[in-house]
């Protein structure tokens, strides 16, 4: 049976209410002290591969974990979960964050760049919920140790149709 995580990696349930899950908890500090420092989604995950620390069963580390891990305000006591990451550790992380260039620019400024160059073509796209949910569910594939290729091949056809015909709806020459 398909487990997925209902609580943030580093806590638990303990009689009814969050608790933190100490082993977890070091390791969402190592992961926060170590992008502080410069290191990236890659390395740290390949670094919780080695130090033994689980996600969830079946799954091996990769930057999409260490990255939702890096965004999650939980960890600083959001939601009335306990403090794992205090707030000087949060702003380290956020401004090496901030100093990280982007490689491309969001996808609403690619596609009025297109655009400009087709005078007439007016394209506004957002993936709509079912390409959200198709996109995470390929992630979820890529994450185990044993891939289901057919699987995986027949989420990422059924996600690329779906943003299709998403687009086609929202294609005007003006």
């Amino acid at each position: 049976m398909k487990r997925n995580r209902c609580i943030p990696f580093g806590y638990r349930l303990q009689s009814g209410a969050i608790a933190i899950d100490a082993a977890e908890a070091e390791a969402v500090r190592e992961i926060y002290e170590l992008y502080a420092q410069g290191v990236g989604y890659k390395t740290i995950a390949a670094r919780m591969s080695a130090g033994g620390y689980s996600y969830h069963e079946g799954a091996v580390w990769n930057q999409h974990m260490v990255k939702r891990i890096l965004e999650n305000p939980r960890y600083d006591g959001a939601d009335g979960y306990p403090v794992i990451i205090g707030s000087g550790l949060i702003e380290r992380v956020a401004a090496v964050k901030a100093a990280k260039p982007y490689c491309r620019p969001p996808k609403h400024q690619e596609a009025d760049e297109r655009a400009a160059d087709t005078p007439g073509l007016v394209i506004t796209y957002a993936p709509n919920k079912a390409v959200l949910r198709l996109n995470n569910e390929i992630n979820r594939a890529l994450e185990k140790k044993e891939i289901d290729t057919a699987s995986v091949r027949s989420l990422i056809f059924t996600c690329a149709a779906e943003k299709y015909t998403s687009l086609i709806g929202v294609i005007k020459y003006g």
